[in-house]
């Protein structure tokens, strides 16, 4: 729910469905069989969807490059003590 919760507030999918299922779980021990529901989430792409993956995968990039030239340095750094 969490993961789906994120893609929509962020702008990458739409709900579409959201149902419940009740099924029947299979005790392990001898106090008979009980229920549990299930939730079924299905997601849409939205209309942003490929805008939104472009703009994600220049930040990560960036962030890369960033924490590559950090790690350098910091290397660099130890190297000339």
């Amino acid at each position: 729910m969490i993961a789906a919760e994120n893609l929509v507030r962020n702008n990458y999918a739409t709900f579409q469905e959201i149902k419940t299922k009740t099924i029947t779980v299979q005790a392990s021990n001898n106090r008979g069989d009980s229920k549990k529901a299930k939730l079924f989430i299905t997601l849409k792409r939205s209309p942003e969807f490929f805008e939104n993956m472009k703009r994600f995968n220049e930040i990560r990039e960036e962030n890369e490059k960033k924490a590559n030239t950090l790690a350098e340095e910091r290397k660099n750094a130890t190297d000339q003590q």
